[in-house]
């Protein structure tokens, strides 16, 4: 006997719990963006990521911690102080702060303010970053490729005005929160790490300057 394909719609959420997770969402959505934080461009001797912070509070409104952790698997010993999805999560911010080569990652383990804007104690050395690398394979090549797809098939369910607009929430923050800190005294975290303009590297095979308060 062949089953008969059905042609039922899913079940209707009620206006009511509609309302209630839009709310849930706006209050998600403000918690994050309380976390940013005054920055002022008068000192070429602080930390560079400074403005970072607005990239962290995107990642988290999206869950990309979350996503990685679902998409890339790699096996490790009991003893790891990092687990796979944090250095994969780690050498993103590198990318993003320009620091592509081995050498300039270490710059990230004594600038305070990105331990401030990330919210950490402590970040791989440059060799921890070498020997993950170094274990990748052509399957875990391909788990990047699908969480690359799962990020962009949640744009498509979500909208751009989803996307968009927690993006413009973001630059309304940025906005006021630098328009405050003109008006506010600022407490400086400085460092001497080296900073670098190289781009982003094509593939794993071959294929700013500011003050926190």
């Amino acid at each position: 006997m062949v089953p008969q394909a059905t042609n039922h719609a899913p079940e209707q959420k009620t206006r009511r719990e509609r309302r209630m997770e839009i709310l849930a969402e706006r209050r998600r959505i403000k918690q994050i963006v309380k976390k940013l934080r005054p920055v002022t461009f008068d000192n070429n001797t602080v930390t560079e990521a400074g403005n970072f912070q607005f990239l962290a509070r995107f990642k988290e409104l999206i869950g990309l911690d979350a996503l990685i952790e679902d998409h890339f698997h790699l096996e490790q010993k009991a003893n790891c102080v990092y687990p796979a999805s944090k250095l994969v999560d780690h050498l993103l911010d590198c990318a993003l702060l320009g620091h592509t080569r081995f050498s300039h990652m270490n710059a990230l383990q004594s600038d305070p303010g990105y331990q401030i804007v990330t919210g950490i104690d402590r970040f791989p050395d440059e060799s921890t970053f070498r020997g993950f690398l170094g274990k990748l394979s052509w399957s875990h090549l391909i788990q990047l490729v699908a969480l690359n797809r799962d990020l962009l098939a949640r744009k498509a369910r979500t909208g751009e005005k989803r996307w968009s607009g927690s993006t413009s929430t973001i630059q309304s923050s940025r906005y006021s929160v630098n328009k405050k800190a003109q008006q506010t005294a600022t407490i400086r975290v400085t460092t001497d790490a080296p900073r670098t303009k190289s781009g982003l590297p094509s593939s794993p095979e071959a294929a700013s300057s500011s003050t926190c308060k």
